[in-house]
């Protein structure tokens, strides 16, 4: 066995050109890069690596790529430059490496870069992946025929732009994924959509039933998941109405739950779950009746869009009034209705229903497409339902004055002739506001024109019910 003198100067791992485990990299780096001073056990780790034969072998260190010896320090030197400058750590996968040590290895490859190696020699040279190279030429834009991939990518988005312009207000014939790559970047302030549950409904024309493998099907939404983050403008919403599907083994899985991650992992902020509930629906045999579904509301920022006005529901008590305080008497109602929730009772389309089109085996209520239209969205924004069916979200941006774009394989007659019948609204709609709201904050100006005096609760009823349209008694109560 060799041994080494008292006083030959000690070399570290790393300088010996030994390679530790990917888990002990973190304790290279904060031992021999001057970071903060190793925990007790990874300490003891490497320590007990360095005796091993594989913490003998000769490979080249991925802290210092060009194999250079880096002299040893004492621990007080650590300990010093641990509290004079301490590291950042950037988490890489499974692999946890120093900022001081990321930034050598991307210095040393954009140099060999600079000097016309290749991909694939870039990488021989500094021992990493071919992908691992083209990702840090790629962060510094300093990728082979950079110049050209950036014209290509200049001359796709002016095609997209165009392509946009000339759909706006149409819902192309197309497959949702060649539909979406033929919009550009940031592009859409608002998308509204019902999705497809896998379940084996049969939709127009179509040759065989709605039905994929479940993961088949799971991808294909992973997808459609990441082209709306694409095309959603910044702090742009999106209002995704989910139900539940069946897996390969018929076991029920609610696709709210099922797309949740795959929503975060695109970049897109959660923002709410809306219930919607309704009066009918599937009558099991062994569970409970299933009267609500979900939709998950999705924010592409930290700044959504929300109009509160436009989903507020009438007040239960418009009339009540504060007991004390500096506002005793007044009352504590707002006018324009009580807050929206996010539980919205709306009836479903049935067969009787008079919205119901024929050949549609689930048909999205006009009622709950224009709410969430009229919340998320401005008049002039533009609006997009990828799955657009029989028209519905296209004629609720018709009637609230937003642009409309998009696509669907079947159902053009139908969406033709109901988006023909649609009348834009010549007003804004508060659906808070109630002939009993009106009646109340009428009496109550009426009540602040004349001079303060105390007014007993038969007057004050007199003066609602003159405030009321249609009683004949106005006039008499003034």
């Amino acid at each position: 066995m060799r041994c080494r003198s008292r006083d030959a100067p000690r070399q570290s791992p790393l300088a010996r050109g030994i390679r530790p485990p990917l888990g002990l990299l973190l304790c290279a780096a904060r031992e021999y890069e001057g970071g903060v001073r190793p925990c007790s056990r990874q300490a003891r780790r490497l320590r007990d690596h360095r005796g091993t034969a594989r913490g003998r072998s000769a490979l080249r260190s991925p802290l210092h790529p060009g194999g250079a010896a880096t002299p040893a320090r004492s621990l007080g030197a650590r300990r010093e430059s641990s509290r004079c400058a301490p590291l950042r750590w950037v988490d890489r996968g499974r692999r946890c490496v120093s900022a001081v040590a990321v930034a050598t290895i991307e210095r040393e490859v954009l140099r060999l870069r600079a000097d016309g190696l290749t991909y694939q020699e870039t990488a021989d040279r500094i021992g990493r992946s071919r992908g691992f190279v083209y990702e840090i030429l790629l962060r510094h834009g300093a990728r082979q025929h950079e110049a050209r991939i950036r014209e290509r990518a200049e001359e796709r988005r002016r095609r997209q732009e165009e392509t946009l312009r000339a759909i706006i207000g149409e819902t192309v014939t197309a497959d949702i994924l060649d539909f979406f790559d033929s919009l550009p970047d940031d592009s859409l302030d608002l998308i509204v959509t019902s999705a497809p549950y896998n379940i084996g409904k049969v939709y127009g024309e179509a040759p065989r039933a709605d039905r994929m493998r479940h993961l088949h099907y799971h991808g294909w939404m992973m997808q459609v998941i990441s082209e709306m983050a694409r095309t959603l403008k910044p702090n742009a919403m999106a209002f995704v109405q989910l139900g539940n599907t069946r897996d390969d083994a018929n076991q029920t899985v609610p696709l709210d739950i099922l797309f949740f991650d795959d929503f975060r992992g695109a970049g897109l902020t959660f923002q709410s779950r809306v219930i919607w509930t309704k009066s009918h629906g599937l009558q099991p045999k062994r569970r409970l009746a299933e009267r609500y579904e979900a939709a998950l509301v999705w924010c592409k920022g930290d700044s959504p869009r929300f109009n509160a006005s436009a989903a507020r529901t009438p007040q239960r008590h418009p009339e009540k009034r504060a007991y004390k305080g500096p506002h005793k008497g007044e009352l504590t109602c707002n006018p324009l209705g009580a807050w929206p929730t996010d539980v919205w009772p709306i009836e479903q389309v049935k067969a009787n229903h008079p919205e119901r089109a024929p050949g549609h085996p689930a048909q999205f209520p006009l009622a709950l497409a224009k709410r969430a239209v009229m919340l998320y969205s401005m008049p002039g924004d533009l609006v997009c339902d990828p799955f657009s069916g029989t028209g519905t979200t296209a004629a609720a941006c018709a009637e609230a004055g937003r642009a409309f774009v998009g696509a669907d394989l079947f159902y053009d007659d139908v969406r033709r002739k109901r988006l023909a019948a649609v009348t834009p609204d010549t007003v804004t709609w508060l659906p808070g506001v109630s002939a009993e709201n009106l009646a109340v904050w009428q009496a109550e100006a009426r009540r602040r024109d004349v001079p303060a005096s105390p007014i007993s609760r038969e007057a004050e009823l007199q003066l609602l019910l003159g405030a009321l349209p249609g009683t004949g008694r106005r006039d008499e109560a003034g």
